[in-house]
């Protein structure tokens, strides 16, 4: 949900002026749609299930730093999880990593 997203993104700012790391665990890291807008938004660190490491790992290999603060921008913009999950999933589908 994006409210959800942008507490996320509050916690890292905070944490960040503080030079404290934020790290996300659970489904949401391992969600291969969700964990490109955690890395644009700075999160620092992932932890998922080992079997979701690998589809997680490659995605992420397939996008730049530009392009996961592109797509965590597009996000937190939406005001509806069905309208932020469409709006991750198109970003990916139109970058061609998904």
């Amino acid at each position: 949900h994006p409210a959800v997203i942008n507490l996320i993104r509050q916690v890292v700012e905070s944490a960040h002026q503080y030079g404290k790391w934020v790290g996300v665990c659970g489904e949401l890291a391992g969600d291969p749609v969700a964990a490109p807008v955690l890395v644009g938004m700075g999160v620092d660190e992932l932890s998922m299930n080992p079997g979701g490491i690998p589809r997680v790992k490659d995605l992420l290999h397939k996008m730049d730093l530009n392009m996961v603060k592109e797509m965590a921008a597009s996000v937190l913009v939406c005001e509806t999880a069905p309208a932020a999950r469409r709006t991750a999933k198109e970003y990916l589908q139109k970058q061609g990593v998904m």
